[in-house]
């Protein structure tokens, strides 16, 4: 991968994060969604009875990584209060991972609310919303990051405070990043600077992590990008975003980013936090095996396997780990060198 495809990543961003409405403010009173019409013959009514935790999803994105977020609902109903408005109704738990994943482009009223609480109507992200049980909007994301976002505020780990100065920070950061390409990386150094600045209020920001990330590869800052992953307190970090960070790493195909100490040091993280979940199983085992550790690959993606037998690309990575290592062996006994 070149460095361009992370400018491209900036610049997608930016204009996601682009409306003529401007955004509801994370760290401000979230705005109303009582009675949209969604779908024909269909509303949403969001009025809770008592104060509580809402999460609220918008749509959930094809690629199935937000899947096993929506099957996690029965857990976060026990918590909070989920609402899916992709579907017009209050879902019920077993519901959310069976039902219709998006949003029609025509035949509904939702684009107005949608721009409402997120600045566009058309953006793909995010695609989902926190707000704590005093009505303040708390975050936004994609579904899979629900849960994270959620285990944070039962924390109380949300600081009012922080999350408005970080809301004018991030609103600098995007203005920076729409600035017209002729200007040059200067903007970009200042963008840079601001997610420094985003990242001192709140370490465990997501979208100023992964934008730090970018900009220090669009920048060929190897050093600041290490840092990025290496200043992450992993004793606040939600486990699916850590499970995230390491795939992205092990999966790069420019080995000069892969970090593969750091991508480590996150998955082990993610399995120790939740050691039951087949994901992130299977990103140990995957880091394993990029560190030559064929045999505790194995070992690891058996239990993946043991968590998920239906799912087969899990299974599918233990029958590749299991080759490599009987080719190994065949070479090691024929006294096989390399040249």
């Amino acid at each position: 991968m070149r460095p361009v495809r992370y400018l491209l990543i900036l610049l997608c961003v930016a204009v996601c994060c682009a409306a003529e409405t401007e955004p509801a403010a994370i760290g401000g009173p979230a705005p109303g969604y009582d009675g949209v019409q969604w779908l024909a013959g269909g509303s949403a009514d969001a009025k809770a009875t008592t104060p509580r935790i809402q999460v609220v999803v918008f749509w959930a994105c094809d690629d199935g990584a937000d899947q096993p977020a929506l099957e996690q609902a029965t857990a976060l109903m026990k918590q909070a209060r989920v609402v899916l408005l992709a579907d017009s109704v209050e879902a019920e738990a077993d519901e959310l991972a069976t039902r219709p994943r998006s949003i029609p482009d025509q035949g509904v009223a939702g684009g107005e609310v949608r721009a409402r609480w997120l600045g566009s109507e058309e953006s793909p992200l995010p695609a989902a919303v926190l707000i704590g049980a005093d009505g303040i909007l708390l975050w936004r994301g994609r579904p899979s990051g629900i849960a994270g976002a959620l285990a944070r505020e039962q924390a109380h780990q949300f600081d009012r405070a922080a999350l408005i100065a970080c809301a004018k920070l991030r609103q600098d950061l995007h203005a920076l990043l729409e600035a017209q390409p002729e200007q040059g990386d200067g903007k970009l150094e200042q963008a840079f600077e601001l997610t420094a600045q985003i990242l001192v209020l709140d370490a465990i920001d997501e979208e100023a992590i992964r934008l730090r990330l970018d900009l220090s590869r669009h920048l060929e800052k190897h050093d600041a990008f290490r840092k990025t992953l290496a200043d992450i307190p992993r004793d606040r970090l939600p486990a699916d975003f850590a499970n995230s960070l390491a795939w992205e790493r092990v999966i790069d195909e420019d080995l000069a980013w892969r970090c593969l100490d750091q991508a480590l040091q996150l998955i082990e993280h993610a399995c120790v936090a939740q050691p039951d979940e087949a994901a992130y199983q299977d990103t140990y085992a995957r880091v394993l095996y990029a560190l030559g550790l064929i045999e505790d690959a194995i070992a690891t993606q058996l239990r993946a396997v043991s968590l998920a037998p239906e799912n087969p690309d899990i299974v599918a990575a233990l029958s590749y780990y299991q080759e490599v290592l009987a080719i190994r062996t065949a070479r090691q006994q024929k006294a096989v060198l390399p040249r």
